[in-house]
């Protein structure tokens, strides 16, 4: 039977409701993870691309505090990616399926009406330790697709910068690297029959939003041709490594490892925008089954935090 969506007032959320809903995400992280873990300029750029009237939703009670908070994503690679919300201690029972009975309701729609391809996948993720959200998503038809790892580091002084070898330079990113960047991602991982991003897709997400800044983009160069690259974002208290990169043929010397160390080195040269002060964290996250990943990240000093359940289901 379908929670009763009235029941738990929810309503599409309108542009000033932004701050709001951005709040609320905050607490949800706090209430979770002991911590904020939430960006608000990709809350921005999510709602600048959505359909806030059919793709978003937002509950709350009786007192007008809000208690839950849903987002269906456009069409992306093949997928569309629903961010679900949920209070641990304000949230009532059956919220969630509630959110997930107009979220699965409208992608389906999508798909039928020729909106989204007809293999379109929606994905979804779960904390690995909230077995209620877990169970929402299977109760609506999802499936565990894989597992992710939060690494981490954390630092009580700065790091030290590296030594590097004379035949190697570090630059901040330019627009002359974009292009050698995006094929350099591409040829260095194994991407275990994932379809990579096109050029377009993947400059859309990684340049995306407030968060870019050249100086977080450490390009790699050896006699003039990129071989290496970290991509960061300064999240004030973290240091976000979306991206970390070495061409095919330096694999293995240890050039991966001397560019985390510039990474750890680089929050140490930031400090943090945050009031506490001190020296960010970096973190990253890696899928459970890059046993490679793993391990290096963990030589590395990195220790993992939390664990993540992608899951995903078809119209």
């Amino acid at each position: 039977m379908k929670a009763d969506s009235i029941s738990f007032n929810i309503q599409h959320p309108v542009p000033e409701d932004l701050d709001r809903v951005f709040n609320f995400m905050i607490e949800c992280d706090i209430a979770e993870f002991g911590e904020a873990d939430s960006d608000k300029d990709d809350l921005t750029d999510q709602w600048s691309e959505a359909d806030l009237a059919a793709d978003v939703w937002m509950a709350s009670n009786q007192a007008g505090e809000l208690t839950g908070y849903a987002l269906l994503s456009d069409e992306f690679n093949g997928r569309r990616y629903l961010d679900l919300y949920l209070h641990t201690g304000r949230s009532p029972q059956r919220l969630a399926e509630a959110l997930l009975d107009q979220a699965v309701e409208r992608f389906t729609s999508l798909v039928k009406a020729g909106s989204s391809a007809s293999d379109c996948i929606l994905t979804a993720y779960a904390n690995g330790l909230n077995p209620g959200m877990r169970s929402a998503y299977e109760s609506h038809g999802f499936g565990v697709e894989k597992f992710h790892y939060r690494m981490q580091m954390d630092f009580t002084e700065p790091y030290p910068a590296p030594l590097w070898p004379d035949e190697f330079t570090l630059a901040p990113v330019t627009p002359a690297d974009e292009r050698p960047l995006h094929d350099l991602i591409i040829s260095a991982f194994d991407w275990q029959g994932v379809q990579p991003l096109s050029f377009e897709d993947w400059h859309k997400q990684i340049f995306r939003g407030g968060r870019y800044d050249p100086e977080m983009f450490l390009m790699l160069h050896k006699a003039g041709r990129l071989v290496g690259a970290a991509i960061c974002y300064d999240e004030e208290s973290r240091i976000w490594l979306k991206e970390l990169a070495v061409s095919k043929e330096l694999q293995g010397q240890g050039i991966g490892s001397l560019l985390l160390k510039q990474v750890f080195a680089l929050a140490g040269q930031r400090g943090t925008k945050s009031p506490a002060g001190g020296i960010p964290t970096v973190a990253l996250g890696v899928v459970s089954l890059n046993a490679k990943a793993n391990a290096f990240y963990e030589r590395s000093g990195m220790t993992r935090t939390r664990e993540f359940v992608q899951y995903h289901r078809k119209a």
